[in-house]
């Protein structure tokens, strides 16, 4: 497997995680599940850098911009309450 594409699998998976137990968290102690939005940010911008340092500036975009899309989607369905 590529490191790039290993970064992004594991940073898939960790973001999908955070939302889970963010969304848990918020729901347990009452905190605004806005306030993890910060260390979302943190996540994608710590895999854009490992994705560039890789490879390349672009592939790191592209990288921080596939895991933001990973947490819009499945991170959304998995920290939706049901």
């Amino acid at each position: 497997m590529a490191p790039s594409t290993r970064v992004l699998v594991i940073a898939a998976g960790a973001i999908i995680v955070f939302d889970a137990l963010a969304s848990l968290a918020s729901r347990l102690i009452g905190f605004s599940y806005a306030a993890a939005s910060p260390i979302e940010f943190l996540i994608y911008a710590t895999v854009g850098f490992f994705a560039a340092r890789g490879a390349s500036v672009p592939a790191g975009i592209g990288a921080g911009a596939t895991i933001a899309l990973v947490d819009a989607t499945v991170g959304w369905a998995v920290s939706w309450p049901s």
